[in-house]
């Protein structure tokens, strides 16, 4: 089960208690892109995570953040998983987003943080690849405009293959630099990228 604790939508969000106007005096969700985000979901899903580790007990546990995965054998088990972790999760007055708490069968793949897991392994999520190799034709022109020095092509190109390397990506990774020339200038000496 892929499930995602915080919405962005700001719709009043009613919980079993609630007043008219509680929505109004007590907010939901997390705070999305300013730097407390991932501290706020570290304390809010702290004790949802003890509980699922504790009290579930899934054949597997991963949460980043407010992303979270959970294993178990079955369907059913899942599903009663899911009511579970809905009902925790309103008691700090966050929510399942709809859209993306689902049952996949493991050897599916469960798309994760740009990644499709499957049983044998890591894929890069075709979107990640896709935006990737855009991103390296248009460094590739900044850089010979001039808009960004070699320091930078490299330090964006090189965090780009760190997080590619997690996979089993190096066939995909001397794809997309084949189509691609970055020359360092020759005044600079040093290693190459790849």
């Amino acid at each position: 089960m892929a499930g995602y604790a915080s919405e962005e939508e700001d719709a009043p969000g009613y919980f079993q208690g609630d007043t008219l106007f509680t929505p109004l005096q007590r907010m939901r969700g997390l705070p999305l892109g300013n730097q407390t985000s991932q501290f706020f979901a570290n304390v809010y899903l702290n004790r949802l995570d003890q509980r699922i580790e504790q009290e579930l007990q899934p054949g597997a546990y991963a949460r980043y953040v407010d992303d979270f995965l959970l294993f178990a054998s079955d369907k059913a088990g899942l599903n009663a998983m899911r009511t579970q972790v809905s009902s925790w999760l309103a008691d700090v007055r966050l929510r399942l987003h709809e859209g993306k708490s689902r049952i996949y069968r493991s050897r599916d793949g469960v798309s994760f943080l740009g990644w499709q897991i499957f049983p044998w392994g890591l894929r890069l999520a075709r979107s990640n690849v896709v935006r990737f190799r855009r991103r390296l034709w248009d460094l590739q022109a900044e850089y010979e405009s001039g808009a960004i020095s070699w320091e930078k092509l490299e330090a964006r190109i090189r965090a780009w293959i760190a997080h590619a390397s997690h996979g089993n990506t190096f066939r995909l990774r001397e794809e997309l630099f084949d189509a691609v020339v970055l020359r360092r200038p020759h005044r600079q000496s040093g290693g190459t990228m790849g």
